[in-house]
């Protein structure tokens, strides 16, 4: 029997959610981080491949630009949006947008600038992989902290952030890709690449809202219909990213984090308890599909690239990668533990000591790093080692502080409720006492 692309496709698909399920069910049992595990999982299935034919189908769907931004970003995004509290967003979007903007800029001069120094990459070339690698990646810190279980406060910090810097380092990235392709810098292009991260920011916010409001006004027409409105929510994640992408050349990101607050207020407030609860599951079952398959497919990816055995083969790559690994950390500590004390002096709402930490051991790396750098053109110089590189941080992200933050925030003790949830669930268990 002839198999065509989509029927291929179809059974890629199928094994690899077999796989997540089979995996989640395993890593549960075990207690250790579900995505974590996926990309442990997706490394040795991959190397199983090589040398099994019945496992042959697992190499033959691997990450791609597209396939991260197009088909899991948007749904990954809106449903952290859609879920987050806007009023404590409101108070800590100081402390959030100083790290997402000035923050990342100033990781990605550090990290640029060391490795200019000490790798092969020039300066230009060290500036794009330092303006791609200094943002934490939503889809992995977001994924990451729901299983965990965090106070709000952090929460918002961290997811905030990513969600924010996500959209700072695809507009900083295309900038110094297109400074590099110039090859020009001066107070000309400066003042042009500052105009451009501005119009993409505030545009992509201003199409991501308008498109909420619009699709909010069609989600009145289909009040108790949840079919209808857990569809409509769907077409808002997609069509924020691609009108923002491709008619108005502004930032998706951003496009999907303002349509999707808008959405999240609209059903936090006007709809009912039931339809509410379908479009959290419906949305929470969007979020475990997409997370399961992106960091299967990180694993698999980092294997086809043949990641270990190119270290392995090369003492100076496997050096290189672990001066971008200390590099990336001392940038990630000087943007936390300057940036947020000095926010905490101006500013009325405090981040604590143990908040900048977990903050800082959190800032995991994974499928948007690797959608911007596998976007590199082919021609581009050190196009392979800005990948291989990419790969090594995320894995070293993803699989070092992935697998040991949560002792951290048991360390710290963050994983307990306050004193004022402890007094509420006591009052809630009184109550309920007295009611039955």
């Amino acid at each position: 029997m002839s198999h065509n692309l989509l029927l291929n496709t179809e059974i890629d698909i199928l094994v690899l959610l077999l796989v997540a399920c089979l995996s989640a069910i395993a890593l549960k049992q075990l207690k250790f981080p579900y995505t974590v595990g996926l990309v442990i999982i997706g490394l040795i299935l991959s190397g199983l491949a090589k040398n099994i034919s019945s496992l042959e189908v697992i190499n033959t769907f691997r990450l791609s630009e597209e396939l991260i931004l197009f088909i899991f970003v948007p749904p990954l995004i809106f449903e952290s949006a859609l879920n987050l509290d806007s009023r404590l967003l409101l108070r800590n979007l100081s402390p959030v947008l100083v790290l997402a903007a000035p923050g990342l800029l100033i990781s990605t001069a550090i990290v640029g600038i060391v490795l200019a120094w000490l790798t092969p990459l020039s300066l230009g070339q060290a500036l794009l992989f330092g303006s791609l690698i200094s943002a934490t990646d939503p889809v992995a810190v977001i994924a990451l902290f729901k299983e965990l279980g965090v106070p709000k406060q952090l929460a918002i910090l961290v997811e905030g952030e990513s969600l924010f810097n996500d959209a700072t380092a695809i507009v900083t990235f295309n900038i110094i890709l297109g400074v590099i392709a110039a090859g020009v810098l001066g107070s000309n292009a400066i003042q042009q690449g500052t105009v451009a991260f501005l119009v993409s920011f505030i545009g992509g916010i201003l199409v991501g809202t308008i498109f909420g409001y619009l699709m909010r006004s069609t989600m009145n027409l289909a009040k108790n219909n949840p079919l209808i409105l857990a569809t409509i929510t769907t077409i808002t994640a997609y069509g924020a990213f691609l009108i923002a992408e491709e008619i108005f050349n502004v930032s998706p990101v951003m496009s999907v984090v303002s349509a999707g607050l808008v959405i999240g207020w609209y059903k936090s407030n006007r709809l009912e308890k039931e339809t509410r609860e379908y479009i959290a599951e419906f949305w929470e079952y969007t979020a475990f599909l997409a997370n399961s398959l992106v960091f299967l497919l990180v694993g698999i990816t980092a294997s086809s690239f043949r990641f270990f055995a190119q270290l392995s083969q090369t003492q100076y790559l496997l050096s290189t990668l672990g001066i971008t690994i200390l590099t990336v950390l001392i940038a990630r500590a000087i943007v936390i533990f300057t940036l947020i004390p000095l926010v905490n002096f101006f500013s009325k709402t405090k981040i604590p000591v143990s908040y900048q930490l977990v903050s800082y051991w959190g800032g995991l790396r994974g499928a948007v790093c690797l959608a911007l750098a596998l976007s590199i053109d082919a021609e581009f110089p050190n196009r392979d080692l800005i990948i291989i590189l990419t790969l090594g941080i995320a894995l070293f992200t993803l699989l070092i502080p992935g697998t040991t933050i949560g002792k951290l925030i048991q360390i710290l003790q963050l994983n307990r409720p306050s004193i004022l949830e402890q007094v509420g669930q006591a009052i809630a268990i009184v109550i309920a006492k007295k009611e039955a």
